[in-house]
């Protein structure tokens, strides 16, 4: 029997659920509480969740409210599941929430992409809330030329600095003053889907970086002051379209990234015949010592 992969759109409701391991020899999960969430005018869809040092659930994605288009819709439940706080984010336009992050204090930041002032292009929106739901501060961040930004993930290192990327990575200091900014512009199109911080304050992007035909993994190591101190491409077998989604840090400091390559030369990026997952690790001064490919069934 053919196994086929589906990509499945949240749509309508955003549903949250916790579940617990019981305490069995056979470890089921089981279901502590649900949470949904609607304004009654559309989609409403979480894309992004993290926990805090108390336990506490934060959700973010986006809303439809009555004639505000998408707004950045950001929840915060208690641990048991109780509602602690809604805060919505509508600048005019379209506005979608790709991401969130808790820093020290339990503050969340949230950034994703706002459609800008001029009614077309996209900007990045990042917003830090305290913990009890107060917004701190809004930075907006517009592209050279007016080109659209979309900021697809955040971190915070350990002075409670955000460091968001997507098609740029920008550092905020704790209190949302822009402390350096950074592009990778040495190919035809350039996009960051992740970043991580490690043990000092260094950042790691990574994401895609393509020419009109191919595109390869690209992970760039920044210092915490924002200079870059590595970069390593990735190109798969095939030369064909290989994507890193996400990047972590381990305790001595490596770096891990994973995303997908083409198993074919000739695959299309919106209907693949096959994928394969791709997982890279890097030491902490760039160098490959270990690779691993994994064949996936194909999506439909």
């Amino acid at each position: 029997m053919r196994t086929t992969l589906r990509k499945l759109t949240v749509a309508r409701l955003l549903v949250i659920f916790l579940l617990l391991p019981a305490l069995t020899s056979a470890e089921t999960a089981v279901q502590v509480w649900v949470q949904s969430y609607s304004r009654g005018y559309g989609n409403d869809t979480a894309r992004a969740i993290a926990v805090d040092g108390n336990n506490n659930v934060i959700v973010t994605g986006f809303s439809w409210g009555g004639g505000t288009s998408s707004d950045y819709a950001t929840i915060k439940y208690s641990s048991a599941g109780v509602v602690l706080w809604t805060k919505l984010y509508n600048y005019g336009g379209f506005d979608y929430a790709n991401a969130v992050a808790v820093d020290g204090n339990n503050d969340v930041i949230v950034t994703g992409q706002s459609t800008g002032s001029d009614g077309h292009t996209l900007d990045y929106a990042t917003i830090k809330y305290s913990s009890a739901g107060i917004p701190l501060w809004t930075n907006r961040y517009n592209e050279l030329g007016n080109g659209n930004a979309v900021a697809k993930s955040v971190a915070v290192d350990g002075n409670n600095d955000v460091i968001v990327t997507g098609i740029v990575t920008i550092k905020y200091s704790s209190t949302g003053v822009p402390l350096w900014t950074n592009h990778y512009g040495a190919y035809f199109f350039n996009s960051a889907r992740a970043v991580a911080v490690d043990s000092s304050n260094n950042v790691i992007v990574t994401g895609n970086s393509s020419s009109i035909s191919s595109a390869d993994y690209a992970t760039i190591k920044y210092s915490s002051a924002g200079v870059p101190l590595w970069t390593n491409r990735y190109d798969g077998s095939r030369n064909g379209y290989d994507d890193a989604m996400a990047v972590a840090v381990d305790s001595s400091d490596n770096v891990i990234v994973t995303g997908l390559r083409p198993a074919a030369a000739a695959v299309t990026i919106t209907r693949q015949s096959s994928i394969r997952a791709t997982a890279c690790r890097f030491g902490p001064t760039a160098i490959t010592d270990q690779g691993t490919t994994l064949t996936l069934p194909a999506p439909w």
